[in-house]
């Protein structure tokens, strides 16, 4: 079962390595560019998943990641949007590449 999370894993991270490169803003060019797949995508600035709520993407809403880690498991997207002037942290799975 843990093979095949880590596969899955594996497999997303892939996927955002093919998304396309947007704008440029609050952290320099960025890597990719997904969109929320969901309304009410948190996003966070003190961490993955730390602290609180600082935006929210609604569905279709264009998100320009710089890079993306796994954290518990978990993977997460740092980036911006084209709304919002810093970087913020987002989960990886609640966008579509």
């Amino acid at each position: 079962m843990k093979l095949r999370h880590y596969a899955v894993g594996l497999a997303s991270a892939a996927a955002l390595a093919l998304g396309t490169a947007g704008p440029a803003a609050a952290g320099g060019t960025p890597a990719f560019t997904c969109w929320a797949n969901q309304s009410n995508v948190y996003l966070y600035g003190d961490g993955p998943g730390v602290g609180p709520v600082d935006w929210i993407l609604h569905t279709g809403d264009a998100f320009y990641g710089h890079s993306t880690t796994l954290v518990n498991g978990v993977f997460w997207s740092y980036g911006h949007t084209k709304n919002n002037n810093s970087d913020l942290w987002v989960r990886t799975g609640q966008l579509r590449c």
